[in-house]
């Protein structure tokens, strides 16, 4: 196309032919350019729309990722107080618990301990009871030697010619050191107030109206002991004599045992 007969010179036909090939090539890369130039443009354009459109989005995605975060914060942060919380309560029931355990610890020492004097108690009171049967049947026996020597000693007066004027009395002393141990308080012989219901001021009376021991009181009947409370006044009224009689009498005879048996069964001196 672009040949040339060099035989023809400038401003002939083949020049103007030549220069119309060269304006519709440029012509064409023109439009040739336009046309890519559009397709070029139409992607970039929907491209740049694409863009816009995630660019739109972004402020509210992070706005929402911002709401998370701080509820994220606040959660953790409520979490931390929690956590805290929970560990000063563990604290508080580590001690309570160190606590509970040494109160149980020294309980269990004192029942231990008291368990163990328990025990020890009931071998007492065994043998107590042992050393009072024993004691019983002594004083028993030590009774019946005294009433055959006596007796002996009768027949020997007897056989000699004298005579009893009346038959001597057997003297019986009680065993106030083992009342001791069975009422858990000391006692002298022939005290009244050894008697439940048998106040000093009781005792005082007593005493006035000549009633001075155990073996006195066993003798005097319930209404002669009631008339001598009502005579002491208006205070003594109210104390009932019905079993004083038969405690005197276990007084007399030394016979702890029964008489406390008794008194546990009584209030105030009344079955």
């Amino acid at each position: 196309m672009f040949e040339q007969n060099i035989a023809l010179g400038p401003g002939t036909e083949a020049f103007s032919s030549h220069l119309i090939e060269v304006v519709i090539m440029l012509l064409g890369a023109a439009i040739l350019g336009f046309i890519i130039g559009w397709l070029f443009k139409k992607s970039y354009k929907e491209e740049f729309f694409a863009l816009k459109t995630d660019h739109d989005k972004c402020p509210g995605i992070k706005a929402g990722l911002e709401n998370n975060i701080n509820l994220l914060e606040s959660n953790l942060s409520n979490c931390k107080a929690d956590l805290e919380k929970s560990r000063s309560m563990v604290s508080e029931i580590t001690t309570e618990k160190e606590g509970l355990q040494t109160t149980l610890n020294a309980r269990i020492s004192d029942l231990a301990t008291a368990n163990a004097r328990i025990v020890q108690l009931e071998g007492e009171i065994k043998i107590s009871g042992v050393k009072a049967k024993v004691l019983q049947v002594s004083l028993e026996g030590e009774k019946t030697r005294l009433g055959e020597e006596i007796k002996h000693l009768r027949d020997e007066l007897s056989k000699a010619g004298l005579k009893f004027s009346a038959e001597a009395p057997v003297l019986f002393v009680p065993d106030m050191k083992l009342a001791a141990e069975i009422f858990g308080k000391s006692y002298k012989a022939d005290d009244l107030k050894i008697v439940e219901g048998v106040e000093p001021k009781i005792e005082e009376l007593m005493h006035v109206a000549g009633i001075k021991s155990w073996a006195q009181l066993s003798e005097t009947p319930a209404e002669k002991l009631k008339s001598i409370l009502e005579a002491g006044g208006e205070q003594f009224k109210l104390h009932d004599p019905a079993t004083w009689q038969h405690q005197a009498k276990l007084a007399a005879q030394g016979l702890w045992k029964e008489l406390k048996e008794l008194q546990d069964k009584i209030q105030g001196g009344k079955v």
